[in-house]
């Protein structure tokens, strides 16, 4: 059945613009977030904001290609981080490196096949977490978060993978202090896919989506928070995190092309690319 509707943008108000085909009628060239009004020929006008739906896009890493930061994540006494991705090797990968290995987040090697472990610092002491094994090429969500408690700080993890389909939790790790040093003691700016402090142990498999925040700590055994980031096995729209908890540092998630402008919804603009990601 053909059907003609009339559009225009409400403000600025537009010139009307006539589209016609057959129902479902699709109208190509309107631009995100801007609000059209629509004339349906029924006497009122009805308002419509389009919007892009997320897809989530993976990007392929090497083990060379890694992005650069120019400056330290600042000290914090609560943070969060989220990572989804796919080891496609059984070896140290990093995903983030503040201090070389001590100071991290990796994909960690084992006999049995790649496991995740964090390694963060609290007033020079160790706050490490490692989870079993998976064989490799398993997909893993993986949420890290910090807090203080009662003049400890606290380290805790949730993981989900695709062999179980479902999600487990590690820690809590305690040390008696008031901050976590992600700037103090630094051998130097962070980097993502590869460690900081040295070359070598860079990413090689797929990843989804890497984030972190500073200054909130979500309490990652409940489901509600975990919703924030996944729907089962896929990584979900950034935007709903970001209403949910600010400004990451960084939000890194494909396509490639994010990964080598880099273009990302964080607020560390310093990021800078070296070698080359390609779409998975």
């Amino acid at each position: 059945m053909a059907r003609s509707i009339f559009y225009r943008e409400k403000s600025p108000q537009g010139p009307w613009q006539r589209a016609s085909g057959t129902l479902p009628l699709t109208v190509t060239g309107l631009t995100n977030d801007i609000v059209y009004e629509v004339d349906t020929g029924d006497g009122t006008l009805t308002e419509i904001t389009p919007s892009s739906a997320f897809a989530e896009t993976p990007v392929t890493a090497d083990g060379s290609a890694y992005l650069q930061s120019a400056i330290t994540i600042p000290d914090t006494d609560a943070f969060l981080w989220f990572g989804s991705y796919i080891p496609g090797v059984n070896g140290r990968l990093a995903l983030l490196s503040t201090a070389g290995v001590t100071g991290s987040m990796h994909s960690w090697d084992d006999a049995a096949g790649p496991r995740f472990r964090s390694y963060v610092r609290s007033d020079g002491a160790a706050l490490i977490h490692t989870s079993p094994s998976v064989p490799v090429g398993t997909r893993i969500h993986a949420l890290v978060r910090g807090y203080g408690s009662g003049g400890d700080m606290i380290v805790d993890v949730a993981l989900w993978d695709s062999v179980s389909g479902a999600w487990s939790l590690l820690g809590p790790e305690a040390r008696n202090g008031s901050v976590f040093e992600f700037s103090t003691g630094m051998s130097g700016p962070y980097r993502l896919f590869e460690r900081s402090d040295s070359g070598g142990q860079g990413f090689n498999g797929t990843v989804f989506r890497t984030a972190m925040w500073t200054g909130v700590s979500p309490d990652i055994t409940q489901s509600a928070v975990r919703d924030v980031f996944t729907n089962g096995g896929i990584a979900i729209d950034p935007a709903l995190a970001v209403a949910a908890y600010g400004t990451p540092i960084f939000d890194l998630y494909g396509p490639a092309a994010r990964f080598n402008t880099p273009t990302h919804g964080g607020s560390d603009s310093s990021l800078t690319t070296q070698g080359s990601f390609s779409d998975g």
